[in-house]
Parts: C-alpha cells; structure tokens; sequence
C-alpha cells in the first residue's frame, strides 16, 4: 500500500506499507511497526521486498521510504538521488514517515528499525530522536569505526582499492572533500555532499545512548565495511557496562550476507537468530517463535540440520 508522506521541505515522499499477506490484520492492529532503512545505493527500495516479506508472517507491518529520485514507478533520476543524499536530508525524511505511520498506532506496539549498510547510521540518529523506537537491528552496518577509518584500514590490507594505492592519496581525496563539502563531484559511487556526512562520524556516538535492545549482525568477510568496525561497537559496550547489545558475527560471509564460498543468501540464519532475540526481548512468544523458526527451516533445509 503506497502513501505520499510530505517531507518538511515539501518534497513528496512515496512510502510502502508491505502486505504480503493483504488480510493479515483483518482490521486490527499490527503486532509489530517495522520500519526499515536502506543503505547507500541507488535503486528502488522495493528490491528489498523479497527479504523483508517474512516481517509480515510474524504479524508486522513493514514500512519502507523510497529514496528521493525514484517515482513510483521505479524510474531513477540519479542526478536527484545524489543531490538529496545528505545525511540530515534522509534523518528528517525516516522520522517523518515514521511519525506518520504511528499516529494512530498504539503506543504499547512495538516499535523496531531495520537497517543496512550505511543506513545504519541513519537509523542510529534516528532512534535517539523517535522515543517511540523500541528496537533496533543493524545488518553490517559497522558502526564502531568513523568511514574514514574503514577506508584506511581497506587501503592498508588491499593496495588499489578504489584505485588508490598509498595513504597519502586517500588523505588528498579526504581534503578535497572537506574543501568542497557540498560539491556533486563524485568520489566511490558517491558525491562529496554524501561523504562530507559519513566519513567522519560513526553510528557507536548515537549508538552508545540507547538503552534499547540493539541487534547487530555483519559477516567476517565483509568487503564494504570492515568487520572490525562492527567488533568496535561490540567492544564499546562491554567496556561502558550496556548489556542491550546482541552481536552475531557469520563466517564466510560478504556485505550483503552471500556465503563468498558458494554464493548461496544466508539470510535465512539471520532470520532465525533474529526472531530467537525477539523472543528474549518479549517482541515474540516462545510459541510464536518456534512456529515462524519452523517455518524458515522447513523453507531452507539446506541451511540447517
């Protein structure tokens, strides 16, 4: 179900309700609001359906924000896509879909945001902003480590990355975009304007004020964002004393969670690990869980015993 939401500065912004099941609520109240958060790339957000549809199975109602650039009928204009990619743009943007969508959602449903890769710094800020936000999964998203720090350390281990062989050629590149902050010029698949906003924060400041469970899931073999970046946010928590961390570390796996060994989507582990913590932090009832588990594992025996 599509919904224009109007953004502060009057931009129309076209969000999905996902219903796979389109009478799954028959007119009550979902069990559960989960709004996910799309990470840096430039396509349509429904390309994300097909992973997301099990949200619906489990009583939730998906809500996903199409990025600026792309109309409802999935056409991209790219040039307006990397001029709205700002990342205060994009905070605005989630909190006020979000506050629209739970204007007449009770205030005992919970609440959860799902993110991506760079989106996870988005729903960071945005979960210390929305009060209402009860939960928090961030899918190799890092999040211990400033962008900067994540190139440099991909430089030291892969000498041409990006095309850059030494430090010293990376920090040029740094300064320029602190030079031109809002420039369109284009540097890794983005402009400065994006970069000027990522390279020298992380999402381990915002993070570490919540006080709401947070799941954290990245793959050891991550290319795009280092996997040590997200063992930082791990670390941080067990030296501040917050116990509302859960992190899952997967072996073998890339950024978007393909096992690099066959190319299969390993998803569906995730899948199970996230609906065990939802059970823990009372999103799901042990019945509940069990019977969705049951149905992952009977979809994809070839990921389980």
């Amino acid at each position: 179900m599509k919904k224009t939401v109007t953004a502060n500065d009057g931009y129309p912004l076209i969000s999905y309700a996902l219903k796979i099941e389109p009478n799954i609520f028959k007119g009550k109240s979902p069990k559960i609001m989960l709004f996910y958060i799309q990470g840096a790339e430039y396509d349509t957000v429904l390309s994300k359906v097909g992973v997301l549809a099990g949200s619906t199975a489990i009583g939730a109602s998906v809500v996903v924000l199409e990025g600026r650039g792309i109309d409802e009928d999935r056409n991209i204009d790219v040039d307006e896509c990397y001029g709205y990619s700002m990342k205060e743009i994009r905070i605005d943007d989630h909190l006020k879909v979000i506050n629209e969508y739970l204007k007449d959602i009770d205030s005992n449903i919970p609440v959860l945001i799902m993110a991506e890769g760079e989106g996870g710094y988005i729903a960071s800020v945005v979960a210390t902003r929305e009060k209402r936000v009860t939960h928090l999964i961030l899918l190799g998203s890092g999040g211990g480590w400033r962008r900067a720090k994540e190139f440099e350390f991909f430089l030291s281990k892969r000498s041409g990355y990006f095309g850059i062989h030494n430090l010293e050629e990376l920090n040029s590149i740094f300064e320029d975009i602190k030079a031109q902050p809002d420039s369109m010029k284009m540097w890794a698949g983005h402009p400065y304007v994006m970069w000027s906003f990522y390279l020298w924060k992380r999402p381990m400041d915002y993070l570490e004020k919540l006080d709401i469970p947070i799941f954290v899931a990245h793959g050891d073999k991550d290319e795009n964002i280092p996997v040590e970046s997200a063992r930082a946010v791990q670390n941080r928590f067990e030296k501040l004393g917050k116990d509302n961390l859960t992190y899952k570390e997967y072996q073998n796996m890339g950024h978007y969670f393909v096992n690099l060994s066959d190319g299969l989507l390993m998803s569906p582990l995730i899948e199970v690990d996230i609906l065990e913590w939802m059970e823990e932090h009372q999103i799901l009832s042990n019945s509940q869980k069990t019977g969705f588990e049951k149905r992952v594992k009977n979809a994809h025996p070839e990921f389980f015993d």
